[in-house]
Parts: C-alpha cells; sequence; structure tokens
C-alpha cells in the first residue's frame, strides 16, 4: 500500500512538473511573438514594448506561472475547464503585458497582476468544497424534446422572419465585410426588439453547441450536423467569428477531454503552444498578420492591454459605480456620459464608437476598485460551484463542452453581460432541467459523471 501510494505520488509530481514546462513554453511563445511580431505590426493599437528589465520579465514570468502549483492536471468538474480558460487567456497576459507597455513595469505588476491572482486563487479555493445535492427537475425526456424542438422552431423563425434578406454569408478573415454585417445586425436587432439579441446569443451559444456536444457525445452525426447548419445560420445574420468557429473549439475540446479529462492543462497548453506558432508562421509565409492578429493579439494578448488600461484609468477617475446601469441610473450619480468599454475606447483608442469590452474582473475594478475584483471574483466561483452540483448527473465531457461557449466570455466580457447576454444563467436552467437519462449511451465503458462525488485535486 505504502509502495502504491508513493508511486502515485511520484507520477503526480511528475504530471505537476510537466504542466509547468508546458506553461513555461506557452509563455516563451507569447513572449516572442508578442515582441517580435505583434509589438512592431500593431504598435499604433497600443501594443508597444518597451524593453523592460530582464528581472522584471522575470518577476511577470514567475507571477504568471504560479498558479500553476495549484491548478487541476485532471478535469474532474466541468466549470474547471472555465477556470483553465481564465488562466491561459485572462490570468497569463495579464501578468506580462503590462510589464511589457508601462514605464514601471514592476507597480504595475503589484497594482494590476497580482490583485487579479490573488483573486483567481481564491476562485480555486472552490474545488476544494463537495458538491451540492441538488435535487433536479424530473421531466420525461419524449417531453424534454417536445418541448425544446417546438421553442427552437418557432425562434429560428422568428429571426428568419426579421432578418430575412439581409441573411449573408460572409468570409470570416474579410474584417471590412465582417463589421458591415455586424453593424447591420445591431441596427435591425435596435429597430425590432432588445429581446432579439438574446435571443439570438441564446441559440448560438446554448442550443446550438448543446445539439453538437450531445451528438458527440453520443456519437450521432444528425445531431453535429443540426447544430453546425444551425451556428452556420446564426453566423449567417451577425457574422460573429466565435460563432462560425464554435464547432471546431467544441470538436477540439471533445478529443482533449475523451478521456475523463486526464491531463487537460498538459493537453491545452500544447493546443495553444501550436495555435501560436501557426498563426505567426502562416502570416510570413502569407506576408500578412491575419491569423497572428485575430488569434494571439485579439485572442490572447488583448485581455491584458485593455486590462491595464481599465486599472489605469479607473485608477485616478472615479470609480463607475454601476452608474451605467439601466436599472440603476436613475439613482447613481454618474460621472460619464457612457459606460466603461466606451470609456476606455474613447480615451485610449480615440474612437467614440469603440466598446473595449474586457474581462469581470476589469469591470469590477472599473465599477468598484478592488473591491469588486474580489467580490465578483467569490460569485463567479459560488456560480460554477453550482453549475457543477447541477450538472453532476450528467458525464463530464457532455456538462464541460455545454458550458465552454457561455463560461468563456467571463475572459472579454463584464459580469451582467455574461450572467445575461451570454446565457450562464440561462445555461443553469437549461442544465437543471436536463433529463438524467439524455446522458446514458448503450453500452457506455465511461463513466464520467462517478468521479464527481469525490473532491477533485488541486
Amino acid at each position: 500500500m505504502y509502495k502504491k501510494r508513493l508511486k502515485t505520488a511520484e507520477f503526480a509530481f511528475r504530471d505537476r512538473l510537466l504542466l509547468i514546462f508546458v506553461g513555461f513554453l506557452y509563455l516563451l511563445i507569447l513572449h516572442f511573438s508578442y515582441k517580435y511580431k505583434i509589438s512592431y505590426e500593431f504598435t499604433y493599437m497600443g501594443y508597444i514594448y518597451l524593453n523592460p528589465p530582464i528581472y522584471v520579465i522575470a518577476i511577470a514570468w514567475l507571477t504568471s506561472l504560479t498558479p500553476l502549483l495549484w491548478m487541476p492536471v485532471n478535469i474532474t468538474r466541468p466549470s474547471q475547464i472555465i477556470y483553465w480558460f481564465l488562466y491561459i487567456l485572462v490570468v497569463v497576459p495579464v501578468s506580462i503585458v503590462p510589464a511589457y507597455i508601462t514605464s514601471d513595469g514592476l507597480n504595475s505588476l503589484i497594482k494590476i497582476s497580482c490583485p487579479i491572482l490573488i483573486s483567481f486563487a481564491f476562485m480555486g479555493i472552490f474545488y476544494k468544497f463537495p458538491l451540492l445535492r441538488v435535487k433536479k427537475f424530473r421531466i420525461p425526456q419524449i417531453l424534454f424534446w417536445w418541448i425544446f424542438t417546438v421553442s427552437v422552431g418557432f425562434l429560428y423563425l422568428y429571426i428568419l422572419r426579421i432578418f430575412g434578406s439581409r441573411l449573408t454569408m460572409v468570409n470570416p478573415l474579410l474584417f471590412p465585410e465582417v463589421y458591415e454585417i455586424r453593424l447591420s445586425a445591431r441596427e435591425v436587432v435596435a429597430q425590432s426588439s432588445i429581446i432579439l439579441g438574446y435571443l439570438m446569443t441564446t441559440i448560438s451559444e446554448v442550443v446550438n453547441p448543446f445539439l453538437i456536444s450531445l451528438g458527440l457525445y453520443s456519437k450521432r452525426i444528425v445531431w453535429v450536423i443540426i447544430g453546425f447548419g444551425g451556428q452556420i445560420l446564426m453566423y449567417m445574420t451577425t457574422a460573429a467569428k466565435g460563432i462560425i468557429f464554435s464547432p471546431f473549439l467544441l470538436f477540439g475540446l471533445f478529443l482533449i477531454l475523451r478521456k475523463s479529462g486526464r491531463k487537460f492543462g498538459t493537453k491545452i497548453f500544447i493546443v495553444f503552444i501550436l495555435l501560436v506558432i501557426l498563426s505567426v508562421l502562416i502570416d510570413v509565409v502569407l506576408n500578412t498578420n491575419i491569423f497572428t492578429s485575430l488569434i494571439v493579439r485579439r485572442g490572447i494578448l488583448t485581455h491584458g492591454l485593455l486590462t491595464t488600461y481599465y486599472f489605469d484609468f479607473f485608477s485616478v477617475n472615479p470609480k463607475a459605480h454601476l452608474g451605467y446601469n439601466r436599472i440603476l441610473q436613475n439613482y447613481i450619480n454618474y460621472p460619464y456620459s457612457s459606460s466603461p468599454p466606451f470609456i476606455i475606447g474613447e480615451y485610449y483608442f480615440r474612437s467614440p464608437y469603440m466598446s473595449a469590452n474586457e474581462n469581470f474582473w476589469a469591470q469590477g475594478f472599473a465599477d468598484f476598485g478592488y473591491f469588486g475584483v474580489f467580490f465578483l471574483s467569490i460569485i463567479v466561483a459560488i456560480i460554477l460551484w453550482f453549475y457543477d452540483s447541477v450538472s453532476k448527473s450528467l458525464p463530464l465531457q457532455l456538462s464541460a463542452l455545454l458550458l465552454i461557449l457561455p463560461g468563456v466570455s467571463l475572459a472579454s466580457s463584464s459580469f451582467f453581460t455574461s450572467m445575461l447576454t451570454h446565457n450562464i444563467m440561462f445555461l443553469l436552467v437549461f442544465i437543471y432541467v436536463i433529463p438524467k437519462s439524455l446522458g446514458r449511451i448503450e453500452n457506455e465503458k465511461q463513466k464520467d459523471s462517478s468521479s464527481y462525488y469525490s473532491s477533485p485535486t488541486i
């Protein structure tokens, strides 16, 4: 027994070292792509490189690698996939970018990176808590599918009636055409009903991903095709790149999670390393910057840049205190004429029309300073903990895929936008009413859900 425990501890230690090593490689690749590619081609957008001292870079890198001491090597709860994406997309850029773009990088690390790192660590503590025993809503599977099919059918008919001839298929890499379609879609939504926008995100972030995920898990290609086709249709309404690429994201994560989430951290690091390398290489060969801009700059490093701007601006200017909220604006003395994303867009990018949306930590600081950062971290952790509890009767692979699109919005949207517009709250209700039998497959050998009742290893 002692030898078995010793061997298990040895394997765990080796897995942890491997995780830290690939995390270091991820930092190395990001550093070189930023310094030698992005800072040269996107200086006009604020992506500068001020050649900070080597000790500042070392401290920034150590700060970004610190969470790997407690990050879950293996995924045992669905929300841990969001925890990982928040780390890769937000915590790492927020740890290194301030050191590159500010004259006092060490001070920026203390004021920006460390508070977010501490908040992130507090979120991780919730994975030590046992899951709640939630009594799920019981609904026959045939009734569930009948309600689901009729409701989704009416939603599609409503959207088709509104957009009609405005449906347009455009190359997602042709940015002028994409933004033209987006502006047109915003006008359509503004002229019809605000509810239309919520319904469209519900279909593209919950309904279609549900069909794709369930189809992949149950090996029913028809559901995958229906969900993929639905995403193409929704892309034709708004030209949102995330919609058209989401099926590939779901498929990739499905492959990574197929062994019950084992070594997820190492695998997802390798995927991002390859994405960054391929993006840079393709742009070098084609003499362009499209892929580097879309994947590395916009998808990863922008979170570090914008978070720095949020902390920089609202450290010396009045906090927002949610005064821009439609419900609260009549009760709060709001000192600005627009919401924080537009304030940042106008102040740093000289564009009054730019909405510089950023993660819930940045928005929390804009509203209430460091208190907002820590408080929202606890609230998000509780919501994710509740999602894990509600979904524990479903297979890990399925419940994790369902959460990815709404959950990853936390990396680029405010708390309330993620909860409402990006459907995290709706997903909680949806996962609550999904019949348990939906995740059962005949002759299924993997018993993913059995691991939910044990406390995961951090």
